[in-house]
């Protein structure tokens, strides 16, 4: 089933498609949402206002992403990036990072330095390779299907065009 008959065929069951964080909140807090798909950040939200949202990872496994930090084979200063990037990565920095965004660290080595750290770690399951390995890692789709399909999927333009034709 292409992407485009697959958004058709689910978009009779969904209540609202959320642009962002913040709209994905207010559907739950003003009452438009009572189940759905989220983030761990908007979870974590909801339960610092009082909100009771219980969040549970599907048997079947779930999306995620990874954000990322990316070097430039043109950088000017190449040994001062790497030194930039081996300072980013490094277990103090990274337990900083995790607990300033409220996310999991990279370098696991993070978890344990210090109590935010630690408890952003147990939010996302960090230390825990069961449930990561429930999570397909988003990734950006490509013509390629990397597999004996050759060229039959789709890239990320072909669901934008798809998108644009289900929501206008």
């Amino acid at each position: 089933m292409c992407i485009r008959d697959r958004l058709k065929a689910q978009n009779k069951n969904v209540g609202e498609y959320w642009p962002d964080a913040t709209k994905n909140i207010s559907s739950y807090t003003n009452g438009d949402s009572v189940i759905g798909s989220s983030w761990q950040y908007q979870t974590s939200a909801l339960e610092a206002a009082g909100e009771p949202v219980p969040s549970e990872l599907p048997s079947e496994g779930t999306t995620g992403w990874s954000d990322t930090w990316m070097l430039s084979n043109q950088a000017a200063h190449p040994n001062c990036m790497l030194e930039w990037m081996n300072w980013m990565a490094s277990p103090d920095t990274q337990a900083q990072v995790a607990s300033w965004f409220g996310e999991a660290p990279a370098n696991l080595k993070a978890c344990g330095i210090d109590k935010a750290s630690q408890a952003n770690c147990d939010t996302y399951h960090a230390e825990d390779q069961a449930y990561y390995d429930k999570i397909a890692f988003w990734q950006t789709p490509v013509s390629d299907c990397g597999d004996d399909r050759g060229t039959e999927c789709k890239t990320y333009d072909d669901g934008v065009q798809a998108w644009t034709e289900i929501k206008g």
